[in-house]
């Protein structure tokens, strides 16, 4: 993220991008374990990202390009897919929250689930298994 700013271009970043392939390194933002062919999140957040980087300029729209060419890079050359982490970490820069802030969002936006489950899991005595199945009502109804 600080290798990225306003002065590259998409030749740059491609550069960039195989120079960290050649190295071994892992991108943070990319793969993940049960969304092997995407994270369907992320398109959804990316659209969103794209809007904010509209609402404050060129100069946003164009950081924002780069990111994307970067996700493209990751897609043609390795076949791993961005997960919610990366199109998260490009809309909070657009939106122009500072990069030590990112952490403590992320754990904002995750601590009442993490609540719920210690919850559940002491009303019942027993840890939640991630593949316990479904016993609640197949439906709901719910008001736009």
């Amino acid at each position: 993220r600080n290798d990225i700013g306003p002065e590259n271009d998409t030749a740059k970043i491609t550069e960039w991008m195989h120079q960290a392939f050649a190295e071994k390194r892992k991108l943070m933002g990319f793969g993940h374990r049960v969304y092997k062919n995407g994270d369907h999140r992320a398109p959804i957040l990316h659209g969103l990202g794209r809007k904010a980087a509209e609402a404050r300029g060129p100069e946003f729209v164009k950081l924002f390009e780069l990111g994307e060419t970067v996700q493209q890079i990751m897609e043609d050359e390795k076949k791993i897919y961005p997960n919610v982490d990366f199109p998260c970490g490009m809309t909070y820069f657009t939106m122009g929250i500072p990069v030590p802030q990112y952490t403590p969002i992320f754990v904002a936006s995750r601590i009442t689930g993490w609540c719920a489950h210690i919850m559940e899991q002491h009303a019942n005595n027993r840890l939640i298994r991630p593949r316990a199945a479904y016993v609640g009502p197949e439906t709901r109804s719910w008001n736009a």
